[in-house]
């Protein structure tokens, strides 16, 4: 359970966990016979037919009783076809604990990753609802949240709110780790968080597995000088975040 890794909690069957997440899957093997046994675990996937990683795990079983042999599942991908030229949801997922003479089957939905909308300066609410569309036109399972780019603020401000987002994120949809997406110069604040702000998880990876940048000024643009920047900043009020996006303000931006 976000933010403690050591808090785990059952999921019901009308409940699932996201993509990025590690889940414990607990077989109880019992032992009917008088003498200890060693039994071998193998934990597969079956709706691609998979054997999970470093899902095999022996236990010696006591006679006349039983064992519970546990199983730490990293969900990385499973919200998606492994395999096939187009990616695809499957979100609906069987986990199988088979011993040699025995198996029992649980189902489990893995939601995608949320995807975090990094807005930039002055986007209109219409291309914002399309664009969003996109996502649930995948799968309705897509969870997207809007970050959104003050321009009262320079990037650095920008980046250290985004990561406030994020974190309400994490916990509202128990979500280890998000996707984000940078349009205009939302994609500098969310360079500006992967660089500076965001931090690593307990298992070692970064808050943001992915980021896909849309229309972002990485080489600056005309448009923040001369009398093009002008009016900009007039428009804008903060000379400082026009600034930024310059050409030369740019170069510096990118040696960091």
């Amino acid at each position: 359970i976000v933010p403690s890794p050591t808090d785990w909690r059952e999921i019901p069957n009308d409940k699932w966990a996201v993509d990025g997440n590690r889940v414990k899957v607990v077989a109880t093997v019992a032992n009917l016979g008088a003498a200890d046994k060693t039994a071998t675990v193998n934990f597969r996937e079956l709706v691609e037919g998979m054997d999970l990683p470093d899902g095999v795990v022996s236990a010696t079983i006591p006679g006349n009783g039983q064992k519970d042999v546990e199983f730490i599942w990293d969900t990385s991908g499973y919200a998606w076809h492994s395999s096939g030229q187009s990616v695809a949801p499957a979100s609906n997922r069987t986990i199988e604990a088979r011993i040699p003479d025995d198996s029992m089957t649980k189902n489990i939905k893995i939601k995608p990753k949320p995807v975090v909308l990094v807005w930039g300066l002055w986007q209109s609410a219409d291309a914002m609802r399309k664009f969003r569309a996109y996502f649930g036109a995948v799968t309705e399972d897509w969870a997207v949240t809007d970050g959104m780019t003050d321009v009262r603020k320079v990037t650095t401000d920008n980046a250290a709110a985004l990561d406030g987002t994020i974190r309400h994120i994490q916990r509202d949809l128990n979500a280890w780790h998000v996707d984000l997406v940078g349009v205009q110069n939302g994609g500098l604040v969310a360079r500006v968080y992967i660089n500076s702000v965001m931090p690593t998880q307990f298992d070692g990876r970064p808050t943001a597995t992915h980021l896909a940048m849309v229309g972002v000024p990485n080489l600056g643009t005309p448009c923040a000088s001369g009398i093009y920047g002008l009016s900009f900043k007039l428009n804008a009020l903060n000379w400082d975040a026009v600034a930024e996006l310059s050409e030369d303000s740019m170069k510096r931006f990118n040696l960091l």
